[in-house]
């Protein structure tokens, strides 16, 4: 919806559904006499299914003297359908994605070549049978000079707020100079 030419909002509504979603599925311990040891081999079956639906929501505004503005709004809901034996996989998919997130993106265009960008993020907790990530917040900045219409460069500081919580499971994040 344009609203005028400084403001505008969209909306985007979705709904997935997803059929046979292979999942791993531990085969009964056996001792190996070759290997000496007792192995618990996995599968891949197609064992579950699942649902997700949602919503986006984007505001846009031209606020003047080369500044603009976007708000995000982010709302995800997924429902993994699988055996009992399975549930535990079904809850780390079911909490790997946050169900809200929100980002504000500030633009300043100073000139025809050059524009500094302000990203502020903030994405609900995640969980799985095991495991919480806390919801988060960070802010990333970045300057874009444009050479010409096929060519820009850009130099980017990522998590400002060196915020140090991962932003999915089995992510790692850089602090400091070492890795998590």
């Amino acid at each position: 919806w344009l609203a005028s030419n400084d403001l505008s909002l969209d909306l985007a509504l979705f709904h997935h559904r997803y059929d046979d979603i292979v999942m791993t599925q531990a085969a009964t311990p056996f001792f190996d006499p070759e290997l000496g040891l007792l192995r618990g081999d996995f599968t891949y079956q197609n064992l579950a299914s699942a649902r997700s639906h949602g919503a986006e929501l984007s505001l846009r505004t031209l606020w003047g003297n080369g500044w603009s503005s976007e708000l995000n709004y982010s709302y995800l809901d997924v429902d993994v359908a699988t055996a009992p034996a399975q549930a535990a996989s079904a809850d780390g998919l079911e909490g790997s994605a946050p169900r809200h997130q929100v980002v504000l993106h500030n633009r300043w265009t100073i000139n025809d070549t050059w524009q500094a960008n302000l990203w502020l993020h903030w994405r609900d907790e995640l969980h799985n049978a095991t495991t919480q990530i806390d919801a988060r917040s960070d802010a990333d900045l970045g300057i874009r000079w444009q050479y010409s219409e096929a060519l820009d460069l850009w130099l980017m500081i990522r998590n400002v707020t060196d915020n140090d919580d991962p932003d999915f499971f089995g992510s790692t994040r850089a602090r400091h100079g070492r890795s998590t």
